[in-house]
């Protein structure tokens, strides 16, 4: 009966996951919660006050962020998430590589693994039935503090990545990290999706919201002065063409930004003003 169970909760993600809205095929890349246009000017307020209070220091050397994978696995097959340390070390080099010079370096400190096929299948995003499954892979099994990256693989179908922003960590600590579908890694196979979301939900992570957040050509949205107005996020699967969903505001839409959901082939480049926000996060939340 529970395997019964367990089929159909990741037969009806499935489907969930292939119909998107409106019954259309499409990839849901990203589950972090966007807030709310006030909770976001709210939280923004504590953050500048904050930063009055205590200036973050000067940026000499980069912050070594020290990173624990979790690779959470049904069975030791590769479609029961049981990936290889090869593959864990590709996507974590990956996200080395993605954060070069923007002021943070990772140090990849263990692998661990856990066999548990409950948490392989029923830990999602936003998916209140479960969310208690979600906490309890968490609590058992997150290493360290506020500075310490914790990562998770699991089998998720409603999208491919979602993390804790840093201002979250005080109220829901022992979820803090990212948490990845598990086939997500260089070499995957996937043309549009081989590794470059983990790069984006650690943007997350540190503090960065996406570059469309608040899905207007007005107003603060990801509060980062040199990501040009975007009124809507980019197709996955559009190419990295020029695009303007706000011809009225300077700029062409952020398509090569990592905050953005353009295909990873797009995917180069955090802005200035991207990098000095997560360092500001770091040291107001994390540090």
């Amino acid at each position: 009966m529970k395997l019964s169970i367990l089929a159909f909760v990741s037969l009806a993600l499935s489907l969930d996951f292939v119909r998107g809205q409106g019954g259309l095929p499409q990839i849901n890349t990203c589950g972090t919660i966007s807030p709310s246009p006030a909770e976001r000017t709210a939280q923004e307020a504590q953050y500048q006050a904050s930063l009055k209070a205590k200036p973050v220091p000067e940026r000499l050397d980069d912050v070594v962020i020290p990173v624990y994978y979790h690779v959470t696995y049904a069975n030791q097959t590769f479609a029961g998430g049981y990936i290889s340390n090869q593959q864990v070390q590709a996507a974590f080099d990956m996200l080395v590589s993605g954060f070069q010079g923007s002021g943070f370096t990772f140090r990849l400190e263990e692998v661990q693994r856990h066999n548990n096929p409950t948490w392989f299948t029923l830990v999602e995003w936003n998916n209140p039935p479960t969310e208690h499954i979600n906490q309890e892979m968490k609590m058992q099994t997150r290493v360290g503090g506020p500075r310490t990256l914790n990562i998770w693989t699991v089998g998720m179908q409603r999208a491919i990545g979602y993390a804790q922003y840093p201002w979250d960590y005080m109220i829901a600590k022992h979820t803090d990290g990212v948490t990845m579908k598990y086939d997500i890694f260089p070499n995957n196979g996937d043309s549009y999706r081989f590794g470059k979301t983990l790069i984006h939900e650690v943007g997350h992570w540190l503090g960065l919201y996406h570059t469309f957040e608040g899905n207007s050509c007005f107003g603060d949205n990801d509060f980062v002065a040199d990501t040009p107005a975007q009124a809507q996020a980019t197709d996955t699967f559009s190419g990295c063409g020029s695009r303007d969903t706000c011809p009225t505001q300077p700029g062409l839409d952020p398509v090569s930004n990592y905050m953005d959901y353009s295909s990873d082939v797009c995917l180069i480049q955090f802005t200035q003003g991207q990098k000095d926000r997560m360092w500001g996060q770091y040291q107001t939340f994390r540090a």
